[in-house]
């Protein structure tokens, strides 16, 4: 499946509190990492996933997610060398949903706000909540995000 996204910097959270949002919980480490591709286990609450991504492009990459058994997803993330831990809110906001993460651990502070389009070019009205577009800047996915933590 074709994953088309944009990923931006969070200027304050102020405005989560005017939002009906869903909070998860969230940590996840990296099985494989190489070059344009990788394999992710996820924990988001109680349920487990794994998450392979390929393409160099963070735009536009292919991503195929398979919900796995809890306990299992457990197992995997104990083999990950490094955990990213995140809360993440979930809502929508003109018609769009965005995806706010806020970092724990090492990386607290940082909040990034994600928006799934349907292509590359689609035109987006940004709220006032969000600061700079970091989507084409690679120190920010979350692959690299764990070697900061």
């Amino acid at each position: 499946m074709l994953e088309i996204e944009r990923k931006f910097l969070v200027r304050d959270l102020s405005f989560l509190k005017d939002t009906n949002h869903i909070k998860y919980t969230i940590s996840q480490g990296y099985l494989i990492e190489a070059v344009g591709k990788s394999l992710r286990v996820r924990i988001k609450n109680d349920s487990a996933y794994l998450t392979i991504k390929f393409g160099e492009n963070p735009l536009v990459r292919q991503e195929f997610e398979y919900r796995i058994d809890f306990m299992e997803g457990l197992e995997l993330l104990n083999l990950c060398p490094k955990v990213l831990k995140k809360v993440r809110y979930v809502f929508e906001e003109a018609q769009l949903q965005w995806e706010v993460d806020v970092f724990q651990e090492a990386l607290e502070g940082l909040c990034l706000a994600e928006i799934e389009l349907k292509h590359p070019d689609q035109a987006i009205q940004l709220p006032n909540w969000i600061g700079e577009e970091v989507t084409r800047k690679e120190e920010f996915l979350n692959i690299n995000l764990i070697n900061r933590s």
